[in-house]
């Protein structure tokens, strides 16, 4: 899969105009970036070996989407996985993120997922999609995020606050979710308010002790 598209965008690359331009490489950094952000992660980032011009240009992708099956079938190889997440993260050149998927077929420890999700909910992200086995986590800066537009969450447990308002959200979807209401709620009522919202599934979710009011 990666070499396969590495490959097309190199041909591409090296299609030229009748003036003998090369087409894709003259756009500016941005435009590629967005280009590629329709690859898998992964493989955008396998562009940089083309040519010392394309050295950087996945840096502006603006769609991530990280699957751990995609990278490495042994369990000893969860930290490289950890680290390919945290080097794109760290490295990326975007001054907006558009959509955030994480898909994990093993356990990690949840603080490498909690910083994550902040550090693209600092980079404006609007479609989160996260996929875990069973993970508690905690969350804590995606309930109190306003311009975040569509959310899934699959295989996890959370607290949440007596109170949550996503003002901006239009889809949401929780599949196999164990939903706690904070412990400094005694009522144990949990109000959850989403103005804009359009669509909204649940399946297999827990939300013990909680009344929804």
């Amino acid at each position: 899969m990666a070499s396969s598209s590495v490959d097309a965008i190199g041909r591409r690359k090296h299609k030229l105009s009748s003036k003998g331009q090369d087409l894709i490489s003259i756009q500016p950094d941005h435009i590629i970036g967005c280009i590629l952000s329709f690859l898998p992660t992964k493989d955008a980032v396998s562009t940089s070996v083309l040519s010392k011009r394309w050295i950087y240009l996945w840096k502006f992708i603006t769609r991530l989407n990280f699957d751990d099956k995609d990278h490495f079938s042994n369990k000893i190889m969860k930290k490289g996985f950890v680290d390919f997440v945290n080097r794109v993260l760290l490295d990326l050149n975007s001054a907006r993120i558009e959509s955030f998927s994480l898909s994990m077929s093993e356990k990690y420890n949840s603080s490498y997922i909690d910083k994550w999700i902040s550090v693209v909910i600092n980079l404006g992200v609007r479609n989160l999609c996260v996929h875990l086995q069973k993970e508690l986590v905690s969350f804590d800066a995606l309930f109190k995020y306003q311009s975040l537009e569509e959310l899934v969450l699959n295989g996890c447990a959370f607290t949440l606050p007596s109170f949550v308002c996503l003002s901006s959200l239009t889809i949401l979807k929780l599949s196999s979710i164990n939903m706690f209401c904070n412990s400094s709620n005694e009522s144990k009522t949990l109000a959850l308010n989403f103005p804009a919202l359009r669509k909204y599934e649940t399946l297999d979710c827990i939300f013990p002790g909680v009344c929804k009011g």
